[in-house]
């Protein structure tokens, strides 16, 4: 590939991904669209992940490589941002991979509805082969304001607070970038990105597939830095909640749902855990009350909800039975 500007560019950051990277690597040259680089941005790799992109980068011309020292995934992503010629961008995880008509996808749904982020839809994957799904894709195709997104974001309404499942006009980037060193990378720079843009195209066909490794089903344990998620989580209700009444709720929604998600149902099963869910629900109380009583969450996360306020064990107790 030429050195001149394309119309999209695909980041990918790698960091000791050996056993998945190819997986990634290969959905993405196998793209129905054309016009399109990939920046593999190596992130201090150790375990010969920087030489499947070396290897990748002599056999492609339009795949670039760059290593550098390790300093997290949202500095690999910044990193990306600025070496990187697309008007679009697209980042994906490099455990991860997408179906063959990814980009076209999502490329055709920014020009044609003239917006600066578009959305597709996303599978879980357990398998560790190169696995597409069967399902027929659907047509449809919706254009919401940056408001009405960001309520189905809140909500986790087949729109993900992720990087990945989406293209952003490069533009939305001059001002916001990913937090270098903070977990939870993506509450603190994509419902921003959205606001930015006005408009954004969704689609509930499922073109990304997202890896869940094993260990991660059953996470057990928990550290400080995990805690470093409330700080996000904040900031969302004091920033879309004060400016926007009608995102004051989807903001406490978003809040509760990551707070159990992330937190609790891994707290459940730490010792001396069910102290400290007390703690961070009476913290909140005026939170959990909202999301349990306005009916914006569904019936099902509310009486998850109302388990869980009521006996922290016996919430603990169903829990190990469904997972």
């Amino acid at each position: 590939m030429k050195e001149e500007n394309v119309e999209v560019s695909v980041i990918i950051p790698v960091y000791n991904v050996r056993k998945y990277l190819r997986r990634c690597i290969e959905s993405v040259l196998e793209q129905n669209f054309d016009d399109y680089e990939i920046i593999l941005v190596d992130d201090g790799s150790t375990d010969g992940s920087e030489e499947i992109c070396n290897l990748y980068k002599n056999k492609h011309d339009r795949v670039r490589v760059y290593h550098k020292e390790n300093g997290g995934l949202s500095d690999a992503r910044n990193y990306g941002i600025d070496k990187s010629k697309g008007k679009y961008l697209a980042f994906i995880d490099s455990d991860d991979y997408i179906a063959y008509d990814y980009l076209s996808t999502l490329y055709t749904m920014i020009v044609k509805n003239q917006v600066k982020i578009s959305c597709v839809s996303s599978h879980k994957v357990k398998t560790d082969e190169l696995a597409f799904s069967k399902e027929v894709d659907t047509d449809e195709v919706d254009v919401l304001s940056n408001i009405n997104t960001l309520k189905r974001v809140f909500k986790r309404d087949d729109v993900s607070v992720s990087a990945w499942g989406k293209m952003y006009d490069r533009e939305l980037f001059n001002e916001i970038r990913y937090p270098k060193g903070k977990l939870y990378e993506d509450l603190y720079t994509t419902p921003y990105l959205i606001e930015k843009s006005e408009k954004v195209a969704l689609s509930r066909s499922k073109k990304y597939y997202y890896y869940v490794r094993k260990d991660s089903i059953t996470k057990r344990t928990i550290s400080n830095k995990d805690y470093s998620i409330f700080e996000a989580l904040q900031n969302l209700v004091d920033y879309f909640g004060n400016k926007y009444s009608e995102l004051y709720e989807p903001a406490i929604a978003c809040y509760i749902l990551y707070t159990i998600n992330n937190i609790i149902n891994r707290l459940v099963f730490v010792d001396n855990g069910l102290p400290i869910i007390k703690k961070i629900m009476k913290k909140k109380k005026k939170y959990w009350f909202i999301a349990l009583t306005r009916r914006y969450l569904p019936i099902r996360l509310r009486i998850q909800i109302l388990v869980l306020k009521l006996s922290p064990q016996l919430y603990r107790n169903i829990l190990k039975v469904v997972i």
